[in-house]
């Protein structure tokens, strides 16, 4: 299933190149698959999510292909409370996670890891139009586009500074 914002997400790591991409809310790994299919040999991508989510996903059974790949880092806990096993330097950030997509959750992650962030920073955010989160997207005062994939997905060009 490589439709939706994934195709998205596969063509912008084929066009960056990121070194270091961080996905918080892996769900079931349809976009950590879209992303890993063009990942740079020399890249590292490391996603987030809950254990148990209440969405009902089986979290990452569809990279469980990957689970050799040294590319590829999956942690498994609340975005909030793994933060501190993030380095800094992720040049490519992909948020979508909470089953619900409310301002609170990724207002709070992106208190966290924007510190984490390169200097220059892609960063993309799924369903920035349901519930509360077109609040979220309204405040980022970065370059940015909003497309109407999925519930809203945006584009961040982040510049630190």
């Amino acid at each position: 299933q490589n439709s939706h914002p994934n195709t998205l997400l596969a063509f912008l790591v084929w066009r960056v190149k990121p070194k270091y991409v961080l996905e918080l809310g892996t769900g079931e790994g349809n976009g950590t698959r879209a992303m890993m299919q063009e990942l740079p040999r020399e890249s590292k991508l490391v996603t987030i999510n809950w254990p148990n989510p209440p969405s009902g996903d089986e979290v990452g059974k569809v990279i469980r292909s990957y689970s050799a790949d040294r590319r590829l880092t999956q942690i498994l806990g609340d975005t909030r409370e793994v933060h501190d096993q993030i380095a800094p330097g992720i040049d490519f950030l992909y948020v979508d996670s909470g089953t619900d997509h409310v301002y609170s959750l990724v207002a709070e992650e992106w208190r966290l890891y924007e510190p984490k962030l390169a200097d220059e920073t892609i960063c993309c955010f799924d369903d920035i139009s349901v519930n509360d989160m077109p609040r979220f997207w309204d405040e980022l005062p970065y370059d940015k586009i909003k497309t109407p994939i999925n519930g809203g997905f945006g584009i961040v060009h982040y510049k630190r500074g």
